[in-house]
């Protein structure tokens, strides 16, 4: 039998270590709950990536399992909330949107001693104080 669930939201993580998801009801009780570690890619030292679909099954699969534990039914969620990684990104094709590569996430160092070089640079040093004004 479906439960009873005017105004609930689903709350979705997407983070480094996990994929979770929360269905809350109407008066901000968690109903319903799942979620499932992330496995990282390591290619090289110091590279840290993650697997676009690997992250988009898991996601689906959260969400799912999720809206089975509060006992409701998709339709009965009035909105979604998402939170996500910061500094990760990917990049794709526009006309086709196939991924270029893996994630590249925010613990990855490949770019280390550019943005050392960047960081200390005079146009960051004249854009940090130009910030204050």
């Amino acid at each position: 039998m479906v439960g009873d669930c005017r105004g609930c939201i689903a709350a979705l993580d997407v983070g480094t270590t996990t994929v979770r998801c929360h269905i809350l009801n109407s008066s901000a009780q968690t109903i319903g709950t799942a979620h499932k570690k992330v496995t990282l890619h390591y290619p090289h030292p110091g590279w840290v990536e993650m697997d676009p679909d690997e992250i988009f099954a898991d996601i689906l699969q959260v969400i799912k399992t999720a809206v089975e534990n509060a006992n409701i039914t998709f339709t009965q969620i009035e909105s979604l909330g998402i939170s996500t990684q910061r500094a990760t990104f990917i990049t794709w094709k526009k006309d086709t949107g196939e991924t270029l590569h893996n994630f590249v996430t925010w613990k990855d160092l490949r770019a280390r001693e550019y943005l050392k070089v960047l960081n200390n640079s005079w146009r960051m040093a004249v854009s940090a104080q130009m910030a204050l004004y």
